[in-house]
């Protein structure tokens, strides 16, 4: 039976669904690599990219023009090649003279003409194959380059996309040029050019830098791309729910899309040394970045209007900001006396003799322990992973919580097993000393971030994120 999944896009999870489903939906740009999935067997939810499975070669294509189409967007130019030399006039008569002949002059006449044409037919079969062969190991590419020329895009932009796809690969190895088409800034698309063999499995990236984002707090989408005819493009770039990209500066960088490569493209890429750290926030590790760069969308904003835009929706983020820190350290704590409780209720337990004492003793106090963490049930599913993103400024801090608490719930889960008659206490305590080790750890570190915002924060700019999620 087929695996089935669940998706979490835009804080809904949809599903069950098949593994076509999530890949139609990764093509299209309904989900992207950074949503949340989830299957029967995982222990939690897990970002797609981090799932070998759903990160694999999309069988669907993304919208937009397909590799087939893509010619439209590609003028040929040859330049000029050097015309052939001139013969001296002698030269040309020796050339042209008739060979020696026993022929009679009425054969000579009727045989003079077929073997000028066998032998043009010989040339025009000959240049073309040997054109051919040329052509498949790129000889002519130095004088008829694929020239990649975008009517969106600017001179010098074009200039760029043009000089990585005419770039020798075995000379100079890979190249690569990525530009961003703005006219349109509510729905721009990203080309890029390369000289990698057909078929090179690549990923676009699009990274909003927060601070810069009018009223949105994050913006990340990934667009799978394969090499055709040198050249790719993504389609409009959107919002998931199809509205215009926010104002802001973007980072749109091109990485490898992994180890699944054809062969030849893994052996042009294997030439580039793999980074031993995480090179851009969010890429997985191990990834190349290709080429990449920085661009202002504004959207029809003059400067001064987007300027004045930013600074009123800052201030609403730092109330926002400073709303979420108190509620996340009150949450935290809550979970904190929780743990300090069960522990050492369930220490003082084991003391007791009487097994049915001890049970009954557990069950009153489970009761009470229950209600303190039931009185706001329904917070639990605003933090669950991919729920809280973007919703709020701290999501990551709220998905450190839920995970706190699943671990916290599991350990007071198995605390009440160990108590059960007849249990045999010796069988548990290594899943006890793991839960507890986990959990503490879960709510300490989120308390040192809260220690971390509360330590940077600046009240005249952007609330205090970056090196804390």
């Amino acid at each position: 039976m087929q695996r089935k999944w669940f998706v979490h896009i835009q804080g809904t999870q949809e599903g069950p669904m098949t593994l076509e489903d999530v890949q139609v939906r990764l093509a299209r740009g309904s989900a992207t690599l950074q949503d949340f999935a989830w299957s029967e067997g995982m222990e939690t939810w897990q970002r797609i990219e981090a799932v070998p499975e759903l990160n694999r070669p999309l069988a669907v294509a993304p919208a937009g023009p397909a590799p087939a189409d893509l010619g439209a967007l590609i003028e040929i130019r040859p330049e000029e090649v050097e015309p052939p030399k001139k013969r001296s006039p002698r030269k040309a008569k020796e050339a042209d003279a008739p060979a020696p002949t026993l022929l009679t002059p009425e054969a000579q006449t009727v045989q003079r003409g077929r073997p000028a044409r066998m032998t043009a037919a010989i040339l025009a079969v000959g240049l073309a194959a040997g054109g051919a062969y040329a052509s498949f190991f790129g000889y002519w590419d130095k004088w008829f380059p694929p020239v990649p020329k975008v009517e969106e895009l600017g001179q010098e932009e074009n200039q760029e996309l043009l000089q990585a796809a005419s770039q020798s690969l075995s000379r100079e190895g890979p190249a690569l040029a990525v530009a961003l088409a703005t006219q349109n800034a509510g729905a721009p698309a990203a080309f890029m050019a390369t000289n990698l063999p057909e078929g090179t499995r690549l990923e676009v990236r699009v990274h909003g830098i927060g601070p810069t984002l009018l009223n949105e707090i994050e913006f990340d989408l990934v667009y799978p791309i394969a090499v055709a005819q040198r050249s790719g493009r993504t389609p409009p770039i959107r919002m998931k729910d199809g509205s215009a990209i926010p104002a802001g500066q973007y980072l749109v960088y091109v990485v490898d899309a992994g180890s699944d490569q054809p062969a030849a493209s893994a052996k042009a890429l294997d030439v580039m040394a793999r980074p031993t750290v995480q090179p851009v926030s969010g890429v997985p590790q191990g990834r190349r970045i290709l080429g990449k760069k920085i661009y202002t969308v504004l959207g029809g904003l003059r400067d001064e209007t987007y300027s004045s835009l930013l600074r009123d929706y800052h201030a609403k983020l730092r109330e926002q900001a400073a709303s979420e820190a108190r509620e996340l350290a009150d949450w935290t704590g809550l979970l904190g006396r929780q743990l300090a409780g069960t522990r050492s209720t369930f220490e003082r337990l084991l003391k007791k003799t009487s097994g049915e004492a001890r049970q009954r003793a557990w069950s009153e106090y489970h009761e009470e322990w229950a209600q303190d963490l039931s009185e706001d049930a329904g917070k639990w599913d605003m933090f669950k992973p991919g729920a809280a993103m973007g919703k709020v400024f701290y999501g990551p801090l709220y998905e450190q919580v839920y995970l706190a608490w699943q671990s916290l719930s599991r350990l007071h889960d198995v605390q009440t097993a160990a108590l059960a008659p007849p249990a045999d206490l010796p069988v548990f305590e290594p899943e006890l000393k793991t839960l507890v080790e986990q959990t503490t750890s879960r709510i300490t570190g989120i308390q040192d971030k809260l220690s971390t915002i509360e330590k940077s924060w600046n009240k005249s700019g952007y609330p205090p994120r970056e090196g804390i999620l």
